[in-house]
């Protein structure tokens, strides 16, 4: 009896489940499909973090050293990643950042690799592409958590409503690449909903 239960308490969506990876492949395949509809996030978040990595970019009067209204704080771990990643694309060679290119880019293979030049130009499309990606991933995971707490506490049926409403909302779509605040807010409200759902308000907070 407890074994059975056990197993009915199992979440589909816990990571590592196929129906997980198979959530997180399309939402990751279809993360630099979603146009960018705020031209606060290319301002305010996106140039500015291009003038943190290659020292140049356009600035916005929030940023300007006379009004200091905005802190670069926000963009410190984006700008760690996004180091992180160059360091990495470095070492790959021409042909496999191609493919990473058309695989995140979803464009044609027949692209020719010398369309891609050195890492200084024409990659910073394909590393703009994996920013994206690596914030649905991240937003992936707090879906995921969410919809697991919903599976184990409260109904498998809920659970696959929530996925299926989450899953086909136009929201989603855009707020998971988004690098944007409401995006981050988003991300980390189901996160801590999904450890007070299971009891673990130490974590929630």
């Amino acid at each position: 009896m407890t074994s059975s239960t056990a197993k009915k308490t199992v979440s589909s969506y816990q990571l590592g489940s196929t129906l997980s990876i198979l959530y997180i492949a399309i939402r990751i395949s279809t993360a630099n499909l979603s146009p960018i509809t705020d031209c606060d996030e290319v301002f305010n978040y996106w140039e500015p973090l291009h003038f943190i990595l290659f020292g140049s970019g356009m600035q916005t009067w929030e940023y300007a050293p006379q009004y200091a209204l905005r802190t670069y704080v926000y963009l410190l771990p984006m700008a760690g990643l996004a180091k992180c990643l160059q360091f990495l694309l470095k070492f790959l060679p021409t042909s496999s950042r191609q493919q990473l290119f058309n695989l995140l880019l979803l464009q044609s293979s027949t692209t020719t690799t010398q369309e891609i030049l050195p890492l200084d130009d024409d990659d910073k499309p394909l590393l703009f592409a994996m920013l994206r990606s690596s914030l649905t991933l991240l937003s992936c995971y707090s879906e995921l958590s969410f919809l697991s707490s919903i599976h184990d506490t409260i109904s498998p049926t809920l659970a696959h409503w929530t996925a299926f409403c989450s899953f086909t909302t136009a929201g989603n779509f855009h707020a998971s690449p988004a690098l944007l605040p409401s995006s981050t807010v988003m991300i980390l409200w189901r996160l801590s909903a999904a450890n007070q759902l299971r009891g673990w308000d130490g974590y929630a907070i």
